[in-house]
């Protein structure tokens, strides 16, 4: 995807799709997808402050590839019974209609072109393959329109944290979301900080290190009942000057257990430019 890479999968607390829909260290997963350098990239130091905010050119045609990879395990009483991988490689592409840079609003329709693997797009927030979704989105990653969904679906969560203000190195900032779980029709919360790690050359231009650390909610849960926790961690490279992402990883892992029976899950997915 061009100045906005949609990599949601953070959003996404699998467990209590697994066990709702259908009633992070994850080093061993092979998601290390490293980023494609067509310049050198080194330490820039600066202690300006940096505006982080997405940005587009009209009628620029863009291509974002995404590997993603999850392991779901069950567990009753300590004993597993259960136990399944998914992956799947895909191609978005995104075509920015107009970039009106006085509102700094921008609309941009994303497709995905190419998909191996039957991952469900939808549940990490892309459209399917072949199918077209006009976003418009603030400079902020907003999520103002996301082609005829709902504004409480996974779309309107932003795909990326980014700051309302100029940041520092050391700067961190927070972002909270609520959606409703499209399988299970529940309401989930994310809560996500973002910390201005590095400013790096890149090239002629100057790059964003951002490190990401989190969690999922899932306010109606009784606690004596059901118990779940959640993690997020991440790291993205966004371009400054053209206002993109040029590289992200995230990783997350879940539990979920009810009486004797415990839902895992682990994933990952990385994305490039």
């Amino acid at each position: 995807m061009s100045s906005v890479s949609r990599c949601n999968s953070y959003s996404i607390p699998r467990s209590v799709q697994f066990l709702f829909g259908c009633l992070a260290t994850t080093s061993f997963f092979s998601c290390a997808t490293p980023l494609k350098q067509h310049y050198q990239i080194q330490p820039l130091q600066s202690d300006d402050a940096v505006t982080i905010e997405i940005k587009g050119v009209d009628e620029e045609v863009e291509l974002q590839k995404y590997v993603y990879r999850s392991h779901e395990w069950t567990d009753v009483d300590g004993r597993s019974v259960k136990s399944e991988r998914e992956s799947s490689s895909f191609d978005v592409q995104t075509t920015t209609l107009l970039n009106d840079e006085s509102s700094k609003l921008l609309h941009q329709v994303v497709e995905t072109v190419k998909q191996s693997g039957d991952v469900n797009l939808h549940d990490l927030g892309f459209p399917q393959k072949k199918e077209r979704i006009s976003f418009i989105y603030s400079s902020q990653s907003e999520v103002l329109k996301a082609g005829g969904y709902d504004k409480r679906s996974l779309f309107f969560v932003p795909p990326v944290p980014l700051p309302k203000k100029a940041v520092k190195v050391g700067d961190s900032w927070d972002m909270t979301h609520s959606w409703v779980s499209q399988q299970s029709g529940f309401p989930l919360t994310i809560k996500v900080t973002a910390l201005l790690k590095d400013l790096l050359q890149c090239g002629e231009q100057r790059c964003a290190s951002v490190e990401l650390s989190g969690h999922v909610e899932v306010p109606f849960l009784d606690p004596k009942k059901v118990r779940y926790s959640s993690r997020i961690l991440g790291r993205y490279l966004f371009n400054l000057d053209r206002g993109k992402m040029l590289w992200s990883k995230i990783v997350s892992e879940d539990s979920l257990q009810a009486a004797e029976k415990t839902v895992n899950v682990q994933s990952c997915i990385v994305s490039t430019l």
